[in-house]
């Protein structure tokens, strides 16, 4: 996996982009971590990174997501696809 801990998160900076990653071990089948990736109102107790987030994480739907990054900033941002894929 990664050399960075369990709920740190990293942050690639470029001129007009910004990507963050974060990375958690869950020891969990797989229909829990889809229930923990798709329940927003959860993300702020395992994801470092998020203050808060709203909304019905489905395809289609629009969330609200409030960044540790900028907790000044609410972003709106639409699930373009998301599907559960067992191993």
């Amino acid at each position: 996996m990664s050399d960075i801990p369990d709920g740190t998160a990293t942050t690639t900076r470029k001129t007009f982009s910004r990507t963050t990653r974060i990375a958690e071990t869950i020891n969990a089948g797989a229909d829990t971590v889809w229930r923990l990736l798709t329940t927003a109102a959860t993300y702020p107790e395992w994801n470092s990174t998020i203050v808060s987030l709203d909304g019905d994480i489905s395809p289609g739907s629009k969330i609200r997501l409030v960044s540790a990054l900028d907790p000044s900033r609410t972003f709106t941002l639409k699930i373009k696809e998301g599907r559960l894929v067992k191993r």
